[in-house]
């Protein structure tokens, strides 16, 4: 990495045999490993990333290697899980190929490294409608979280988060900062300008969620941060679906998202999961890339899971 920003010298601490954290910097529900239902049975190691740009657990997996393995050892011990593998981009065979664990090669291309898809390449079936990963039995977490839990075996507390920083002009640098440290800091001591109307997104271009504040502070699963420029920002429009199709042609799971966005823009949320597939959505945003209206697609996706998912809560 570049720089470090505003760290924290790690902590020796004593740990029990069992112990596993609430969270851990590159992973924000650790817990889940113990006390999820269905069980845990199959943990994959992320070495790649889920956006574009993003180069974080690459790089944690580049040069933590060693942590890695006794992060693995600790889970098996810890959690009780006996299949650990791990997921990588074809230039990271040499880091695992003599581990002695079982790893899978995806593609370097926009969405593979998504968990669903990864699934589906691996074991040639996709989830079932409206389940997670976690329905299965298995568990993504990523290489800089496993590494963390490898310094925890050895009774070293880390408070850092590693990050990729997409600049305005796409180059990338990585750094690690405190967790908590407030987005605005690290910018400040990056020396990036922020203007108005500049967008500041957690994550990546595709998948990121844009922030309102530079308060905000980096949290335990802050991956990236992404500075675009105000005159690369394409804003959404009010305008109607023209039903050209491009949406449908780049979904990675064929949803028919032309008929999908009509329903949404309508509330009717009920309905877009019954007919037209929107539990089936990896989120991946390609439909709001590609769409020629400006339509919020994704945007419109992510409030009909939210609203579906507030009526199963008034129903319990």
């Amino acid at each position: 990495y570049s720089l470090s920003i505003d760290t924290v010298e790690d902590e020796w601490v004593e740990i029990s045999n069992e112990y596993m954290p609430a969270s851990i910097p590159g992973y924000k529900n650790m817990s889940s490993l113990l006390g999820f239902d269905p069980p845990v049975n199959h943990v994959m190691v992320m070495g790649a990333d889920l956006d574009l740009f993003v180069t974080t657990n690459q790089l944690a997996l580049r040069e933590r290697i060693e942590d890695i393995v006794k992060g693995i050892n600790y889970i098996h011990r810890v959690a009780k899980i006996g299949k650990v593998s791990l997921i990588i981009p074809p230039d990271l065979i040499s880091y695992v190929e003599d581990l002695g664990y079982d790893f899978y090669v995806i593609k370097p291309r926009y969405p593979n490294s998504i968990p669903k898809l990864v699934i589906k390449t691996i074991f040639k079936e996709p989830i079932p409608l409206g389940k997670e990963t976690r329905d299965m039995g298995i568990e993504f977490i990523s290489s800089e979280a496993v590494a963390n839990l490898g310094c925890l075996a050895e009774g070293t507390l880390i408070f850092d988060k590693l990050i990729t920083v997409i600049k305005k002009d796409y180059s990338t640098l990585h750094i690690k900062a405190r967790v908590g440290t407030p987005i605005g800091y690290i910018l400040d001591v990056l020396g990036i300008e922020v203007l108005e109307g500049d967008r500041i997104v957690i994550g990546g271009p595709m998948r990121g969620k844009t922030i309102h504040s530079l308060d905000m502070p980096v949290d335990y699963d802050t991956d990236a941060i992404f500075i675009q420029d105000r005159g690369e920002i394409i804003y959404a429009s009010d305008t109607h679906c023209i039903n050209c199709g491009e949406c449908v042609k780049v979904c990675p799971v064929n949803v028919p998202v032309n008929m999908l966005v009509r329903v949404l823009e309508n509330g009717l949320f009920e309905e877009a999961a019954k007919e037209y597939d929107l539990l089936s959505c990896i989120e991946c945003g390609l439909c709001s890339y590609v769409c020629i209206a400006r339509i919020p697609v994704f945007q419109y996706i992510m409030l009909g899971k939210y609203e579906l998912s507030k009526m199963g809560e008034e129903n319990v």
